[in-house]
């Protein structure tokens, strides 16, 4: 049985897009979350979750024999943290303020507010 080294590398590169997909879905979500009452920002999280392992299961599933080794495994990983720690930064007050407007846009604050409020007044 001969190993491709071409199929080895895409594998890699996938495996490195989905941790770096991985931090930016993290980051795009998180201005939501800050916003949203805990239950609303738990949903939140298990969506990302939810969403990042269908996703490696998907890859795993592309890889040969429908299994991530370890070395795909650390690349994914690698590559979330490289973004986490390194693009971050760059990125976060864009997407915030992307979050903001689109917050607002939607009326979102006045929803919640609402439900809060009623919450306040029940008790």
């Amino acid at each position: 049985m001969e190993v491709s080294l071409s199929a080895q590398a895409i594998c890699l590169l996938q495996a490195s897009a989905l941790g770096l997909a991985g931090g930016v879905l993290y980051d795009l979500l998180r201005p939501l979350r800050h916003r949203l009452p805990p239950l609303l920002s738990l949903l939140c999280d298990a969506v990302f979750c939810l969403l990042l392992g269908a996703a490696s299961f998907a890859l795993a599933m592309s890889s040969g024999s429908g299994r991530l080794g370890t070395v795909e495994l650390c690349a994914g990983l690698t590559m979330f943290l490289l973004y986490q720690n390194g693009i971050r930064p760059l990125c976060l007050p864009i997407f915030s303020i992307s979050a903001e407007k689109i917050w607002k846009t939607l009326h979102f604050d006045r929803l919640f507010k609402n439900i809060s409020q009623k919450k306040k007044n029940n008790a």
